[in-house]
């Protein structure tokens, strides 16, 4: 429908159920009209833009780091230790503990992070040092997953063998770590949270820690 308004004009029609208006001047014929679409059109025919994935601010990362490193501190704190990772040797009997603080903390650990891991050794299941199995490592963690690293020395050289990681209850060898010992069994053999290492006076625990 279109109703003259004098020099001005106005229509409305309806196509398809979809509501149309329009203005003008001049005529209805001959005049400049600007027809005003509804919003409903609009929105059917829009693209929507989605907000894409950004990087978290450089302001986050940094409070999640200070975080960690006063919840590390902390533990040092609360345990007497000079530094995140510490280890003691008896000069005696040679058998060492390890200790560290890491957050957030590995399963077993504590409440605040710190673990402690002892490593102590006994006669292996062979007699002699070259079967490089007359020793055995027992490594008492309490958590389930450990990183072992393996000195070797000889006449002065001390050489560190690639890092192992070892399950609760696992038994190998230094000259397959991380496999099993199939060879005769340590005694006593360790119990399902124990760790052995059969090994000979050449080889030596020298890191152990406790895996997220």
């Amino acid at each position: 429908m279109v109703k003259p308004l004098g020099r001005h004009w106005f229509f409305a029609i309806t196509v398809g159920g979809i509501f149309l208006c329009g203005c003008g001047t001049g005529g209805a014929k001959t005049g400049s009209a600007t027809t005003v679409v509804p919003s409903s059109i609009i929105a059917s025919n829009s693209t929507t833009v989605l907000p894409s994935t950004t990087t978290p601010p450089l302001t986050s990362i940094a409070s999640a780091s200070i975080t960690v490193a006063e919840q590390v501190q902390a533990c040092e704190q609360a345990h007497g230790m000079s530094s995140q990772y510490v280890y003691f040797t008896d000069p005696n009997t040679g058998d060492s503990e390890f200790q560290g603080c890491q957050w957030p903390p590995a399963s077993g650990s504590d409440a605040d992070g710190h673990w402690t891991i002892q490593v102590t050794s006994q006669p292996g299941p062979e007699s002699t040092e070259a079967s490089d199995a007359d020793l055995t490592y027992i490594i008492n963690a309490t958590c389930p997953t450990v990183q072992v690293i393996i000195q070797m020395g000889s006449q002065g050289t001390y050489t560190n063998l690639p890092p192992v990681v070892l399950a609760a209850g696992a038994v190998t060898s230094v000259d397959n770590l991380g496999q099993q010992w199939t060879g005769p069994s340590p005694y006593p053999y360790p119990p399902s949270f124990d760790i052995e290492i059969v090994a000979n006076s050449d080889y030596g625990v020298s890191s152990v820690s406790c895996l997220s």
